[in-house]
């Protein structure tokens, strides 16, 4: 018996120094891991939690801008036209500064682009192939976001409140679903340039085949699915 637990405490011996070996050997610099192991050497690209949720999209100062902070991060991250949450509220110019699709249609050509709204069945969303502002309400607040990828099953956000985040179908139409027209009971807000022709679009800010974010896990620094 004795032996039996001295292989075991060797055993546990050499467990507890590989791994200090392997900890000892990770050093992180600049949202980087370089792990060297058997002198082997390699680079890991590394994301916080927050640095994934929050990854191209501005997300709002104030209470009441989140249209204003939408509308930036299609500009931004999807036409590639640089301006600031703080730039489009000033414009809105209302007193209450609580920005409306028309509000935010008024403005827009002031940039060379305009606003088209839409009502609009869940069916019909997943036909679109560029980001859109939409509408929802809950707990009878209203709020816009950024919606930027659409399947039969899943809606990812990226919300100006909370980043990037995943609704099953029946999350969101529980929030977008506010108006009383049986078949459109939605609304959305089409931000397009004046000018058709626009070469510096990102066409993969757009998912169209979004997944939740319950199902995927980082595997050795790489996103991936859960099947």
């Amino acid at each position: 018996m004795k032996w039996k637990i001295s292989i075991l405490i060797d055993m546990f011996k050499f467990f507890i120094a590989f791994i200090f070996c392997v900890i000892s050997s990770i050093s992180y610099v600049y949202g980087s891991a370089v792990v060297e192991f058997n002198k082997n050497i390699g680079v890991l690209s590394v994301k916080t939690w927050k640095d994934i949720r929050d990854e191209n999209v501005v997300k709002q100062k104030l209470d009441y801008s989140c249209g204003a902070a939408s509308v930036a991060t299609i500009l931004n991250h999807f036409y590639g036209f640089p301006i600031s949450e703080e730039e489009i509220l000033e414009l809105i110019a209302k007193d209450d500064l609580m920005a409306s699709f028309e509000d935010i249609s008024r403005i827009l050509p002031k940039f060379g682009f305009r606003g088209v709204g839409f009502k609009s069945s869940y069916n019909q969303l997943m036909s679109l192939k560029i980001p859109v502002i939409v509408y929802t309400k809950h707990r009878n607040n209203d709020h816009f976001s950024v919606l930027k990828g659409v399947d039969s099953e899943t809606i990812l956000l990226a919300d100006p409140s909370f980043g990037n985040r995943t609704f099953s179908r029946y999350q969101f139409n529980e929030i977008w679903e506010t108006d009383d027209d049986p078949n459109l009971k939605g609304r959305f807000l089409a931000i397009v340039p004046i000018d058709k022709v626009y070469t510096k679009a990102k066409m993969d800010f757009f998912d169209p085949k979004p997944v939740r974010h319950t199902s995927r896990v980082i595997v050795g620094g790489i996103h991936r699915d859960i099947q």
